[in-house]
């Protein structure tokens, strides 16, 4: 049976980790022998699921770690001999280029799920570098922004890019309305779901939350914004609309979304945003900021804000509340639009990229 490995950078509730997850278990479905490896756990979301392992039991904070971490990892490819590598995220992409190259490993698939120039410095250099002289078989773009931010990169890296869309399983619960959904509260209810970071943005809400009446927004991660939103919320007198509920298990996520009337996403920057299309598949209507990732995912099936724009969101936000009508339609086009993002054919097109090498 032939052996396939997704390396993935660290273990945590994240699009990424869930992509690798549901890709190995797919590629387990269709006759690979496929396990997902992390090269370190900073939170252990995935430490019971079968198939799972993890290099280096916390986050590496010195060139020690980081030298153990790539010594299992040498192990790990020349006692294993896997007849592919997938990576997922850019730090994982390079060393498994690097070491999968040195290990021998003859089929090595890359996968970029942000747009190349959010990468760190240092890394997009070197991804670059290998990436140019052939150290990956295939390089996965997993949205048409991301192919798009390679179109200044020389030809022989552009010629092992393919374009795969990510998929998730299908959230079957919903009704296709939103209406029948039960809450514990009469408030109209927007969640939101990822890290507690940066790039997610979540300060927007918070603060557009002040000028939003009889709502709540429940917001689902963790992450080093925590104890900072945890400030501000008190600052802003919000402790009675705005509730951060700390991370959640994957398989937890379709019973939180099932208790929303609206997905909010806010983020910065996205190369796809898992979060939001498994939010279209359970039904939901959406409001998220206006940048490329989701023109191009959410299009006109939800409700696109300036990314900074408080009064904008705290606006769109009033509008769902007060117009059934446009929500109910929203979350009829979030539902058929979650219909393009199959797990079956990311999985098919993640084979194809191993195979047609």
């Amino acid at each position: 049976m032939r052996k396939v490995l997704h390396i993935i950078t660290q273990m945590e509730a994240g699009g990424a980790q869930g992509a690798a997850i549901r890709n190995s278990i797919k590629f387990r479905e269709k006759g690979y022998d496929s396990s997902v490896v992390f090269l370190y756990t900073k939170r252990p979301v995935y430490q019971s699921e079968h198939n799972v392992i993890s290099l280096f039991p916390e986050q590496p904070k010195n060139p020690l770690h980081l030298i153990i971490i790539i010594t299992r990892l040498i192990f790990l490819l020349l006692s294993e001999r896997p007849y592919a590598i997938v990576s997922y995220t850019h730090y994982a992409n390079v060393i498994s280029g690097i070491i999968g190259r040195f290990c021998g490993v003859k089929k090595i698939v890359a996968s970029h799920r942000n747009p190349v120039e959010t990468y760190p410095t240092i890394c997009r250099h070197i991804d670059r570098f290998i990436g140019r002289l052939g150290f990956y078989s295939k390089a996965i773009t997993v949205s048409q922004t991301v192919f798009d931010s390679f179109k200044d990169y020389p030809s022989a890296y552009r010629s092992k890019l393919t374009l795969v869309l990510n998929g998730i399983p299908e959230i079957v619960e919903h009704t296709g309305d939103c209406t029948t959904i039960k809450k514990s509260s009469a408030k109209f209810r927007f969640i939101s779901t990822g890290r507690l970071h940066p790039q997610k943005n979540q300060e927007t809400i918070i603060l557009a939350m002040r000028d939003v009446e009889n709502a709540e927004l429940h917001i689902a991660g963790d992450g080093e914004l925590r104890e900072h939103f945890n400030q501000l919320i008190i600052k802003e007198n919000l402790s009675d609309k705005v509730f951060l509920i700390g991370e959640i298990k994957p398989n937890e996520v379709p019973r939180f979304l099932l208790s929303g009337d609206c997905f909010v996403f806010p983020s910065k920057y996205e190369a796809f945003g898992f979060s939001v299309v498994e939010a279209m598949s359970a039904g939901l209507p959406i409001i998220c900021s206006d940048i490329p990732a989701m023109q191009e995912i959410v299009s006109d099936s939800g409700i696109r804000v300036e990314t900074f724009n408080i009064d904008a969101w705290a606006t769109s936000m009033q509008l769902l509340i007060s117009d059934t009508k446009l929500k109910k339609e929203l979350c009829n086009r979030s539902s058929e639009r979650s219909k393009l993002y199959s797990l079956d054919t990311m999985s098919n097109g993640y084979i194809e990229a191993i195979e047609n090498v």
